[in-house]
Parts: structure tokens; sequence; C-alpha cells
């Protein structure tokens, strides 16, 4: 299954099933329980946060330097000057 319809799915399933406990459909709650149901959207809004921050940040961290595509990338822009500059343009 693609990624888009699973977290669909999660995502509806989490939503039902936080709605009837919040609307108290199948059980009721004690008010202890009543105030952690409704500050599960916010608790689940700042860990996605605090997931994403994470995983950027490890992507930053284990970025590897390729110096070939660097030395590559440097000669294709003396090539595109050179050629710029047989054309008239000053740089």
């Amino acid at each position: 299954m693609k990624r888009g319809p699973l977290f669909a799915i999660v995502g509806s399933c989490a939503t039902v099933t936080w709605l009837s406990l919040y609307l108290q459909l199948f059980l009721p709650l004690s008010p202890q329980w009543e105030q952690v149901v409704s500050a599960l959207p916010c608790l689940l809004l700042m860990w996605f946060g605090c997931v994403s921050l994470a995983s950027i940040s490890i992507g930053l961290l284990s970025v590897e330097d390729c110096p070939k595509a660097a030395a590559s990338l440097q000669s294709e822009v003396a090539c595109a000057k050179e050629d710029l500059r047989k054309r008239g343009l000053k740089i």
C-alpha cells in the first residue's frame, strides 16, 4: 500500500477514535481523562513537530560531502563563464 492512502486510513481511524472518546459516545470518562482526551490533538501536534525537527536535523547531520560532484559543478561553471565571455558578456 502506498503512503498516502495509508496515512489517510490511519488518520481517519485516529480521528474517529478521538471523537468517540471526546464526545463520550461509547464509554463515560472521569474528569481527569476528559482533560487528557481534550489535550491529545495539541500533544500530537507538538509530537509531530518534534519528530519533524529531529528528522530534518538527522538528515542535515548525516549529509555526505560529494567532492566529485563539487568538482564537476565547478568545471561546468567555468565552462559557462568562458562561453559567456566569448559571446561578449563581461563577468
